[in-house]
């Protein structure tokens, strides 16, 4: 009932400084998500586009060097409903972060959401129970973060038609997938391990030093024998 795919081009070409390759990259992702969007359209499935975490729609620091890292900006959330044939009027929050993915999912396979998970999900108002062999695919634009400016975002300077017909014709969410909001102390850049364990886990899993700081904050830690 669940397909998860992962396009990582975006990402791993951000890492170095190639102007030229990067936006190939980010061209070549945007024409695979188009022959995706069909597949999944004639398939009659729900699809679900997001990301992991920010590269290069910030790839110039302000000073105007080369940034090859990630970014805190917000990441998409699409939501393309075919199962029906057409596109089913789908309402989603218009916030959210990546914790809230899994628990969206669940409820579109309507799978009850297990207490571990404190991510909510997005979709708003009732949906149509009981649809017949419900399918969703999520696609991970791996490294796809959101920024208006256009100076040195290398997305925007790309051209990504079949993602900016997307984010126009469908809901679509703006995702925090920096920081507290995926267990990485306030202010800290997204990265891929940090994303992909949110998307999944539906709930913030604090990475240790952020354990380690609350754990001595609160006094835990000078309870804690070992």
């Amino acid at each position: 009932g669940l397909i998860i795919v992962n396009l990582a081009n975006v990402d791993v070409i951000g890492h170095i400084e190639d102007k030229n390759a990067v936006v190939r990259a980010v061209r070549c992702v945007d024409r695979v998500l188009g022959e995706i969007v069909e597949a999944v359209r004639r398939e009659k499935a729900t699809h679900l586009v997001t990301s992991d975490h920010g590269t290069v729609e910030e790839w110039l620091y302000p000073d105007g060097t080369v940034n090859t890292g990630h970014t805190a900006n917000p990441v998409p959330f699409i939501l393309a409903d075919f199962s029906e044939g057409n596109p089913a009027p789908v309402r989603l929050k218009k916030n959210g972060e990546l914790a809230d993915v899994a628990p969206t999912i669940l409820e579109l396979l309507e799978i009850p959401k297990p207490s571990e998970m404190t991510g909510q999900s997005l979709l708003l108002g009732r949906r149509k129970k009981g649809v017949p062999g419900k399918k969703v695919v999520l696609l991970i634009l791996d490294g796809w973060g959101m920024r208006e400016e256009a100076r040195g975002n290398l997305i925007r300077e790309a051209g990504t038609p079949v993602f900016d017909g997307l984010w126009g014709s469908f809901p679509g969410a703006l995702l925090e997938s920096s920081g507290e909001a995926v267990g990485m102390p306030p202010g800290a850049v997204g990265n891929s391990e940090a994303g992909h364990l949110h998307i999944g886990a539906g709930r913030r899993v604090l990475l240790d030093r952020v354990r380690i700081d609350k754990a001595v904050a609160d006094g835990g830690f000078f309870e804690n024998d070992e």
